[in-house]
């Protein structure tokens, strides 16, 4: 039952057989108004009314009273007819569950359309921070079809009744049975992240008052190293990038698509020479004003790039490779030539109101260009799992690499401020390039601009092809695209 807060109890002043009291919600942090209905002996099912408490407070009382009267009376009819007042099962309460999250979704996509600032507050996950988004929807309607509906125990059961061996007994049966039924091999990541999606279910459940406390869901240890993404290869990466560069190249394309493909190609080398994370939402996409570029006093060479970075509630300064400056002054032309005016480094550069994209707001992901080029190169097979799919974090496993098992001068200590992670994390995750001794696997980028070479860029600030300086070549092209083409000197 939940714990009641010292002197919030009262009996409702209308209705007899219903108790008002206030209990802490799950984390602790905040007291949400309860109510009991009493209908005889065992049937007295309790329910959260989503409201606050608010200690000696007429009006937020009178609030909770009329909460708790709807409720009652709705509860009435049911007892009144002879029926169930609390039994449903899990597989009922997870149909129930996932209608309001698509509810969710619904308010939330709306929402987005006409508030792209988030300043008005989002339908969130039950006893959750992250708000609904059709990723996150997805999956739990995956779960709740594949492997919580169709558990025998879970459709037939009482949902008040469920206990820690159920739980366990399910957990093994998905593992087993339904895991080889589906041709799947998921790893402790994958069924950690199944749990989670149950235990929201119980969640939303025990905010609903169908239950009063959340059975213990007991998740699988992982082992960092045995679930990372795999690292890239010399050969994977230089093909990947070249499969991008001959698509936006070809001037025959349109100039738009050609655009994307190339904001793609300078995303992947600024996390291969950042390290940063691969970002999905605004909050922890790069901004113009945490970049902090420093050169030597003759102005010849880079002292050092930072980049102030918040990510999973951690502030640090990721510390990028010296070619990084030639990334950004690329994307820079970019930013020109599509009259990019955004606070965010990648922002899109025309407004597709069928696509819901706007000028300047951030670019939160490049999934779908991800997915079809690894795809069409081989390097992610649909249904591999996730140790065996390359994936963009696979690229920040590069700088990491690079930085700690070939720069003598850093320590892991020092790699994990710089990486936003922690040394533990990354003595799991990396420890194995030790047994890799190929520094050309890790340095291989598309930025290594050679003395004497300059980059030849169009008029949208897209750079095609870098040659020698003063040639013929880069006179014509200058003559026929001088906006974003160094000049060539008279000597």
């Amino acid at each position: 039952m939940p714990r009641t807060i010292s002197g919030s109890k009262r009996k409702h002043p209308h209705i007899d057989k219903l108790t008002l009291f206030a209990s802490p919600d799950s984390k602790g942090i905040r007291s949400i108004w309860q109510c009991r209905a009493s209908f005889g002996r065992a049937r007295s099912p309790v329910r959260s009314l989503e409201l606050d408490y608010i200690k000696d407070d007429p009006k937020n009382l009178a609030k909770a009273e009329r909460k708790a009267a709807d409720w009652f009376y709705e509860l009435e009819k049911d007892w009144r007819l002879g029926l169930p007042l609390r039994k449903t099962s899990v597989a009922s309460a997870a149909e129930q569950y996932i209608e309001e999250a698509l509810e969710g979704l619904k308010q939330n996509r709306e929402l987005d359309e006409i508030d792209s600032a988030k300043a008005r507050p989002r339908r969130l996950i039950p006893g959750g921070s992250s708000a609904w988004n059709k990723e996150n929807f997805r999956q739990s309607k995956w779960v709740i079809e594949n492997l919580i509906t169709c558990y025998s125990d879970f459709r037939h059961g009482d949902l008040r009744l469920i206990n820690f061996r159920e739980i366990q007994n399910w957990s093994e049966w998905r593992s087993t049975w339904k895991q080889k039924e589906l041709n799947r091999r998921w790893t402790s990541g994958t069924l950690n992240k199944q749990n989670r999606v149950l235990r929201s279910v119980f969640k939303w459940a025990r905010m609903k008052g169908l239950i009063d406390t959340i059975p213990e869901i007991k998740d699988v240890p992982e082992s960092l190293r045995n679930s990372r993404r795999p690292e890239m290869t010399q050969h994977q990466y230089t093909t990947l990038l070249q499969y991008i560069e001959n698509k936006y190249i070809n001037e025959k394309d349109p100039a738009l698509e050609r655009v994307y493909q190339r904001l793609f190609y300078l995303w992947l080398c600024t996390i291969d020479a950042t390290g940063v994370r691969p970002w999905k939402d605004a909050k922890n996409a790069i901004k113009m004003r945490d970049i902090d570029i420093k050169m030597t006093s003759n102005a010849k060479d880079v002292e050092h790039i930072i980049i102030r970075r918040k990510e999973k509630g951690r502030e640090y300064s990721a510390v990028a490779d010296k070619q990084w400056l030639n990334i950004y002054e690329d994307i820079l032309a970019i930013r020109k030539a599509w009259g990019v005016t955004s606070e965010y480094l990648f922002a899109h550069p025309v407004t597709i109101e069928k696509r819901r994209i706007i000028k300047n707001e951030p670019v939160l992901s490049f999934r779908g260009q991800w997915r079809r080029a690894v795809e069409e190169l081989g390097f992610a097979k649909k249904g591999d799992p996730q140790q065996k799919r390359i994936a963009p974090y696979s690229i920040r496993h590069r700088y990491a690499a690079r930085r700690y098992l070939y720069n003598k001068d850093i320590t892991l200590e020092d790699l994990a401020q710089v990486m936003g992670s922690s040394p533990r994390v990354l003595y799991e995750v990396y420890w194995h390039y030790k047994a890799t001794d190929n520094y050309q696997d890790l340095v291989a980028h598309g930025y290594q601009l050679r003395e004497g070479r300059v980059r030849l860029l169009d008029d949208y600030g897209i750079r095609i092809k870098n040659v020698d300086a003063n040639s013929e070549e880069h006179k014509a092209w200058y003559e026929k695209y001088p906006r974003f083409t160094v000049p060539p000197s008279n000597e």
